[in-house]
């Protein structure tokens, strides 16, 4: 099969074949056709030119530049490919044909929407499906719209390239979706959830034709997202998978990958216990559960919702099963202030992350934090200077380290000494109490995010 992108036109454009009413539609009619350059027929369906040119981010339109209808074809909008063999979900013949019946309980706006409608997914989608309450509250279809959301009530705060960059994102994200309304397909909310999340890295990464893609888009726009996301979704294993792809996607661009002012990382192994001596086999849903355990345990021992600290863990590679049949993982925990990045956050303010790194190691190493209930056991912590953690900060090390701060507090001291300056010798004296206290990570007293990395056992 060839590309769609690479099979253009004089004009620029990839041809549809317009055989619906030009003016009248109607919207949504299927018909069962035979176009050059594929081997087979093939569902199309009369959509608008609109719908068309948004779905393809303008490299498609009607043939007739004066219609307002005309069919798309089901390999161009459900695949992307203009010729080759019609695939199964796409083929048809004349008994198919007569064996299908259009959906009428919708309004025609679903049928052939502008993908920049956040109310496309649960008025239209959800309402043919009904998959609200399966495996969560909305699944997939959940981040889709959100993601929507995110850039209709907040576009002003994000840049000219990021705002261009989620917008692009919203529309590919609903684009894969549509076709589920056509009234040859029969999906279940499984099939949409597994499209829906297989098609979110790539509209993550380019969204569409000639718009910025995520490592064109600034650090701040993208922590912005993937913040506000977290404190407004569900808590649900689908969920957790969508979030995971925004980060896979943002960690794929070198620039994403070291450390702004503004994010710090910390790793753990975490260490569960097990009463089972079978092999373990770990799926994806288990590193969902461990990802939320940790991170319940440790929001709930740091009281972290009350002080307006979010945190997001995620499991690093395969788990270890030991000689004892515990299971340990490697979890990586993000921290940040919700004040810092989270769009819908109007009451918090700042929190020195640094302290609160260093206050969870003082309760690790007190033993205070082991999780009885989820039989969780905190060994090994390291802080990071990026996401690779090339060159990690262990315990020892964050105790030891001296901070300007208290560097700044010593040299004063000296001077008032040298000079006879009794007072500064005093406030100096101060200084460094106060800041021994607080030894800082970094230069940066307000860092904003935190990255930090656990090993857990099962």
């Amino acid at each position: 099969m060839t590309p769609l992108g690479t099979v253009l036109f004089i004009a620029g454009f990839s041809k549809v074949l317009c055989i619906c009413d030009r003016n009248n539609g109607p919207v949504g009619e299927p018909e069962c056709v035979r176009l050059n350059g594929y081997n087979g027929k093939q569902w199309a369906t009369c959509l608008t030119d609109d719908y068309i040119q948004s779905n393809s981010f303008g490299t498609i339109k009607c043939e007739d530049r004066q219609t307002k209808y005309c069919y798309y074809q089901c390999m161009v909008e459900l695949h992307g490919m203009n010729d080759g063999l019609v695939t199964q979900d796409c083929s048809c013949n004349e008994l198919t044909k007569h064996n299908i019946s259009i959906q009428t309980d919708l309004p025609s706006w679903c049928l052939s929407p502008s993908l920049d409608d956040c109310r496309w997914i649960g008025e239209c989608l959800q309402k043919r499906y009904r998959c609200t309450g399966y495996l969560g509250k909305s699944d997939a279809m959940e981040f889709t719209q959100k993601v929507c959301q995110a850039y209709s009530f907040h576009y002003q705060r994000f840049s000219l390239e990021g705002g261009k960059w989620l917008n692009g994102v919203r529309k590919c994200l609903q684009s894969k979706l549509v076709p589920f309304l056509r009234p040859w397909m029969k999906a279940t909310c499984n099939t949409i959830n597994l499209r829906a999340l297989q098609s979110q890295y790539q509209c993550l990464n380019v969204p569409g034709i000639g718009l910025p893609s995520i490592c064109n888009t600034t650090s701040e726009d993208l922590w912005s997202l993937f913040w506000t996301l977290h404190e407004i979704m569900e808590d649900n294993a689908i969920n957790y998978y969508s979030l995971f792809n925004l980060l896979t996607a943002i960690l794929s661009c070198e620039k994403h990958m070291y450390k702004p002012d503004t994010l710090e990382l910390m790793k753990y192994q975490v260490n569960q216990k097990r009463f089972f001596s079978n092999k373990f086999e770990p799926t994806e849903y288990d590193k969902y559960d461990i990802s939320k355990k940790v991170t319940k345990f440790i929001s709930r021992e740091m009281k972290w919702q009350e002080t307006g600290i979010s945190c997001y863990a995620f499991v690093e590679g395969l788990p270890v099963q030991t000689m004892t049949n515990n299971v340990i993982w490697n979890v990586t925990i993000i921290i940040t202030s919700k004040s810092k990045y989270d769009f819908n956050d109007q009451k918090f303010v700042p929190q020195n992350l640094s302290e609160e790194v260093r206050q969870i190691l003082e309760r690790i190493q007190r033993k205070d934090i082991p999780n009885t209930t989820n039989r969780l056991t905190f060994e090994y912590f390291y802080v990071c200077e990026s996401f690779n953690c090339s060159q990690p900060l262990k315990s020892e090390e964050i105790y030891n380290q001296k901070t300007s701060a208290e560097s700044i507090a010593t040299a004063v001291t000296y001077l008032a000494y040298v000079g006879g300056i009794v007072i500064l010798i005093i406030i100096a004296g101060v200084a460094i109490k106060r800041f021994k206290k607080k030894n800082r990570l970094s230069q940066n007293r307000n860092q904003t995010n935190f990255f930090v990395i656990t090993r857990v056992k099962i």
